[in-house]
């Protein structure tokens, strides 16, 4: 899989299969080049990931959970990026 941005992943993030997991290389931003992977059986890095010097950020099924529970209790539209950023908080301090 070629990288993407992250945002472009929080863009489509109802899409993606809950069992796959978000590698994003550090400092994680919105810009952030960002592989869709399942994680290994014998745990580390997916190959795709290392070549990338992509770090694991979080699973999609936890993202999708997040961010739907925020936008609902939001109640206002809220931006991509907004979303990516408030996103990328949760899973350095609170996942």
């Amino acid at each position: 899989m070629k990288p993407t941005k992250l945002i472009d992943v929080v863009a489509g993030i109802s899409t993606h299969d809950d069992n796959l997991t978000i590698y994003a290389t550090k400092p994680w931003t919105c810009n952030s080049n960002t592989i869709l992977a399942q994680e290994p059986a014998e745990g580390g890095r997916p190959a795709e990931a290392e070549l990338c010097g992509a770090e694991y950020l979080i699973e999609v099924f936890i993202a999708k959970e997040f961010l739907e529970d925020w936008l609902a209790q939001e109640g206002r539209p809220i931006s991509t990026q907004e979303q990516c950023e408030r996103l990328i908080h949760y899973a350095i301090y609170d996942a």
